[in-house]
């Protein structure tokens, strides 16, 4: 499968904002496709993968850290865990790439 965008950055995940386990850059891989959206977060001393297929993300959109801004993956998939942050030092940039490729991004979103 062609991959479209890839960007190394950090990974903010869990159930909820609450009791969620940090990784920061470079330990991220986020690899955008036509037909999903696939993380890679090295954590503790593994590779751990999620997948987000293009009909299960509901929204993609800024989110502001206290140091940082992130790309939250708001989606519905039962495989993936609920909160999902990716942390990049280009947000407006992702966020466009992934919109060019059909994702659901609001316009003022970047």
């Amino acid at each position: 499968m062609p991959r479209l965008y890839r960007e190394w950055g950090g990974l903010w995940w869990g159930k909820g904002e609450i009791g969620t386990i940090n990784a920061s850059w470079p330990f991220a891989r986020l690899s955008a496709f036509p037909t999903q959206v696939e993380i890679r977060v090295l954590f503790p001393l593994a590779w751990r993968r999620f997948v987000l297929k293009r009909g299960e993300v509901r929204l993609i959109h800024k989110q502001r850290g206290l140091w940082s801004t992130g790309v939250r993956f708001e989606h519905n998939s039962a495989t993936a865990p609920g909160f999902l942050l990716f942390w990049t030092f280009a947000p407006d940039t992702l966020l466009r790439r992934l919109g060019e490729l059909g994702y659901p991004v609001p316009s003022d979103s970047s």
